[in-house]
This record gives C-alpha cells, structure tokens and sequence, in this order.
C-alpha cells in the first residue's frame, strides 16, 4: 500500500509509484502520465488514439499496450470497465499471461479518488483490477506487458473491432 493509496488527493501532487520491474526501462510516472524514454503514454493515445501498444526500439522485454475506456457499468461486486473489443494486430504478439494487470493506470488525468476493485475488459479477457473509482468514457488505461523480442520496436495502433451493443 503506497501513500497515495490511502490519501488519494496526493496524487495532485505527487505520482503514484511505479514497479520499475514491471515497466520499460527509463519509464517514470508523472502526475497524469507514465513517460517512457521520453515517450509520453497520454500525448500519444490523444494524437493516435487508441488501442496502441509501445515497445522499445532497444532489447527491453517490456511494452505498454494502452487502451481508452468506451464504456462504465456499475453493480455489484465490482464496477465493469470496458475498454473497447479489441485484438492485437498479428505484427504485434501479446498474450494474457504476459500482462502485467496490477499495473493497469490511468494516464491523461489525474484522479483523487481511492481505487477500487475493478473488472476491467481488454485484448478479449477480463481481469479485476485496481483501478480509480471515477473512470468515464474517454478515459486512458496503460498496462505494461512482456512482448516477445522478435516484435519490432516503436508504437504501433492495435486493430480496432468494432463495439458491439451486446458488449
């Protein structure tokens, strides 16, 4: 449990930590963003869009994928987060196993609310993790994931599918 955890209003003015070991080398988190090598996770899902993944051009293990929110139920137990259907290009290799989901943030803005429990829907699973109580629409999730080495570098937009009502 880190002190933003429990005091939640700290993050507008301190970020919450990141697990380096869990991230691409030289990222660091920010008040809003994670920055990786220079390369701003927020800035590039709102020029590209999204669903993008980043991999290092360098021999890091570690990419992101990045997501937008598309859509928010709530209920019980958990609120359900949808983050768009997706499915990775086949330039790009990631698989469940190989997503770090108890990283999952928020980037592109800073909320102070406590995280919660959370179902979040992404790259065709669902997994619960904590993730900020006022996610909306539009929002941007980022989660490390391991990448295979033989997947070229740089940022690449994933294929979109599109929603379903059902979804």
């Amino acid at each position: 449990m880190t002190l933003t955890d429990i005091m939640p209003t700290l993050r507008g003015s301190i970020p919450d930590p990141l697990d380096r070991v869990r991230w691409p080398s030289g990222s660091r988190a920010t008040l809003d963003d994670v920055v990786v090598q220079d390369f701003s996770l927020a800035r590039a899902a709102r020029l590209l869009g999204t669903p993008l993944v980043f991999r290092s051009p360098t021999d890091d293990p570690i990419g992101v994928v990045v997501l937008g929110v598309s859509g928010v139920t709530t209920g019980s137990p958990h609120h359900r987060i949808l983050c768009g259907r997706t499915r990775l290009s086949s330039s790009v290799v990631v698989d469940d196993a190989g997503m770090y989901w108890h990283e999952a943030r928020l980037v592109g803005r800073t909320s102070v609310v406590h995280r919660h429990p959370v179902t979040l829907t992404a790259c065709g699973v669902e997994r619960t993790v904590d993730l900020p109580a006022d996610l909306v629409p539009g929002d941007v999730v980022a989660i490390p994931v391991r990448i295979p080495p033989e997947t070229p570098g740089g940022c690449r937009l994933l294929d979109r599918i599109e929603e379903s009502p059902a979804h």
